[in-house]
């Protein structure tokens, strides 16, 4: 069944997903098949949990050929860590907020092939919670800095510090460093 249009498809609507066999050796051979038969029975049947695309949706856009000689997989049993033969767009919940996202197929052919990650990886988080992540995790560090000796050395190092524990919703620290502050 294509990962991308859920439909049965024959042999020959999937031929440039078949192009793309064998790699690595891991292809079932099936007693009285051809090599071609052998790889679509082997796809078709799926028993690795391998992604893949028929050629309609390939060449429509709804799917993106994967390169699995550039991704990083394994075939232990005990871990579904198949290559990826084609990418489409997957639905994901954000394990922060809960809201649906979309991990797109552009995203996972950079994450897999240019960036390496692992195929058994993908976000957990939808992106407005990944930046707030990444914004906290910066303001974190600016803090770190600017405390680096127990306290903040100069007038403005002092009010950043007030402005970051406002943004971080700290009104206790926001309390101690405004007492801090000289007064005129």
């Amino acid at each position: 069944m294509c990962s991308s249009c859920k439909q049965g498809i024959s042999r020959t609507q999937m031929k440039r997903t078949l192009a793309l066999l064998p790699f690595d050796g891991i292809f079932l051979a099936h007693e009285g098949d051809s090599r071609e038969d052998s790889l679509y029975r082997t796809l078709v049947s799926n028993p690795l949990g391998i992604r893949w695309a028929c050629d309609a949706c390939l060449e429509a856009g709804n799917a993106l050929i994967g390169r699995p000689r550039k991704q990083r997989y394994t075939f232990n049993p005990m871990d579904v860590n198949a290559p990826y033969l084609a990418y489409t767009d997957r639905h994901l919940p954000c394990d922060r907020c809960g809201e649906k996202f979309v991990f797109r197929k552009e995203e996972q052919r950079y994450w897999y092939e240019e960036l390496n990650f692992v195929v058994m990886s993908y976000p957990k988080q939808c992106a407005p919670c990944r930046r707030t992540l990444r914004e906290g995790r910066s303001l974190n560090t600016e803090l770190s800095q600017l405390l680096a000796d127990g306290e903040p050395q100069s007038v403005s190092d002092l009010r950043r510090v007030i402005e970051i524990y406002t943004l971080m919703e700290k009104p206790e620290r926001v309390a101690y460093y405004t007492s801090r502050l000289p007064r005129n």
